[in-house]
Order: C-alpha cells, then sequence, then structure tokens
C-alpha cells in the first residue's frame, strides 16, 4: 500500500519541487549580476520528463511546469508553454532516434534543449512581431545560461533519480518488481 502511495505522489511532489525551485530561481537571480547566471529549472524538470516519463504523464507535467513558468513571467500568454512542451518533444524524439545512455548524454541534451528552447521562444515572438531587441537580450545571455542550466542538471539528475526511486517510480524499481512477480509466476507453474 505504501508503494501505491508513495508512486501516485511522485506526480505532485515533483511539481511541488518544480513550484519552489521557480519561485526560488524568479527571486534570487532577480539583479544584473546574478541574471547573466540564472539557470533554467523547467528545462531540467522537461528534459527530465523526457527521459524518464512517457508521454501521457510526461506531457501533462509539462504542461503544469509550462503554466508554472508563464506565472513568474511577463512573456505573453501560452509562448513558454509552447516551448516547453516543444522541448519535450524534442527530448523523446532524441530518445527514440539515438542511444542516449548515461549522465554525459543526458547533460547533452538538456543544454541542447535549452538552446532550442531559447530558439523556439525567440522565433514565437517574431511570428507575434514582438521580438524588436530581444534576439541581443538572447544572445548576451544564451551560453552562461546554458551552461549554469548543465552545470544545475549535472547535480539535478541523480538527485531525480534518488527521488524516484525512493517514490517507486524509477524503472530499476519497476523492473525489478515485474522480475519478483514473473519468478513467482514461473514458481507456480512448476508446482
Amino acid at each position: 500500500m505504501n508503494r501505491l502511495l508513495l508512486r501516485a505522489l511522485n506526480g505532485p511532489l515533483f511539481v511541488l519541487i518544480v513550484m519552489v525551485a521557480v519561485a526560488l530561481q524568479a527571486s534570487l537571480f532577480k539583479s544584473w549580476p546574478a541574471s547573466l547566471f540564472q539557470p533554467d529549472l523547467v528545462i531540467v524538470a522537461v528534459v527530465w520528463c523526457g527521459l524518464k516519463r512517457d508521454l501521457i504523464e510526461g506531457s501533462i507535467l509539462t504542461l503544469i511546469f509550462g503554466e508554472i513558468a508563464e506565472v513568474h513571467s511577463s512573456a505573453p500568454q501560452g509562448i513558454l508553454m509552447l516551448c516547453y512542451v516543444i522541448t519535450f518533444l524534442l527530448t523523446l524524439a532524441c530518445l527514440r532516434l539515438f542511444v542516449l545512455k548515461g549522465r554525459r548524454s543526458w547533460i547533452l541534451l538538456t543544454g541542447l534543449g535549452s538552446v532550442l528552447w531559447k530558439a523556439a521562444f525567440l522565433s514565437a515572438l517574431y511570428l507575434l512581431d514582438l521580438s524588436d531587441h530581444q534576439w541581443r537580450h538572447t544572445l548576451t545571455f544564451l551560453i552562461p545560461n546554458t551552461l549554469v542550466t548543465c552545470t544545475l542538471a549535472w547535480f539535478a539528475f541523480p538527485w531525480l533519480d534518488r527521488f524516484d526511486t525512493k517514490t517507486w517510480k524509477s524503472d530499476r524499481i519497476r523492473q525489478a518488481i515485474e522480475g519478483d512477480l514473473l519468478l513467482s509466476d514461473d514458481d507456480e507453474d512448476w508446482s
């Protein structure tokens, strides 16, 4: 019963963690020198959803994360959510097309997702005719923000893996449980 409860609480707890992280990010990195090194915590969470969640659960979490980011932003409504969904879908596509094993490839994917997110954001602003001076701002902050986001992901991914393991959401736990069930089914067939 504990396993089922913890597994059911994984999603809401993950949303709560992202909410607190975005609130801290919005308040700590507000001034000029600190804003140069502002990580995108939502990109890390979206890439994690693309790597470790299925399409439906990951999509729902990504939409919630996008809404949380929009609450703390002055961007036109819907643009951030659109960019995060594009990043999530591209992460899923990369996971299906390429062999991504280990933390280093996930960090590379996070950096790529951060750059593609900014490109999607600029494209959406361009289509709305709101990108007059935004490209300068994006180019100024692109490399430092991507490096800081990748550094954050380096430390966040093992922590998120432990979080998933403790809440019985990890792939290893699922495979172990399925293996135990298969073994117990085999034992019944032999008796």
